[in-house]
């Protein structure tokens, strides 16, 4: 590991010292302006993150009174088995999504109607198999 560290730190010393460099390093300008718009713009991550540990926490106590321990467990399970349907459709969005920003981007709107056909085709397909498979 610590090889993979100072070969790293070679090729960016390198590319660091060249004429035509590739990262330029400047002193930012003191202000807190960016900083406030940076923490509002996060406000929304912020209470979602929130709200879905109360929930958790809500569910969590409910299923404690009602089923018990092996109420939380198996809940568990049920939440790991669901994630991982979950991560096919976050990995076709994220790997679609510059496919999306490049054609609306160049304002490709056959190319656009084309990818939510095929997007329409995939979606429904994964679906039924998913289902099925549970």
């Amino acid at each position: 590991m610590i090889f993979l560290y100072i070969i790293f730190s070679k090729i960016v010393s390198f590319k660091l010292s060249s004429r035509r460099r590739l990262i330029i390093f400047s002193k930012s300008q003191k202000s807190f302006i960016p900083f406030i718009k940076g923490c509002v713009n996060g406000l929304s991550e912020l209470f979602t993150n929130i709200s879905a540990s109360i929930v958790g926490m809500l569910y969590n106590l409910t299923l404690m009174n009602l089923a018990g321990e092996n109420g939380i467990a198996s809940y568990g399970v049920i939440l790991y088995a669901q994630f991982i349907f979950l991560a096919v459709y976050f990995g076709y969005s994220m790997g679609t999504a510059p496919i999306i920003g490049f054609n609306y981007g160049a304002k490709n709107k056959d190319e656009l109607k084309n990818i939510f056909k095929k997007s329409i085709i995939v979606i429904g397909s994964l679906s039924i198999i998913l289902t099925l498979m549970s």
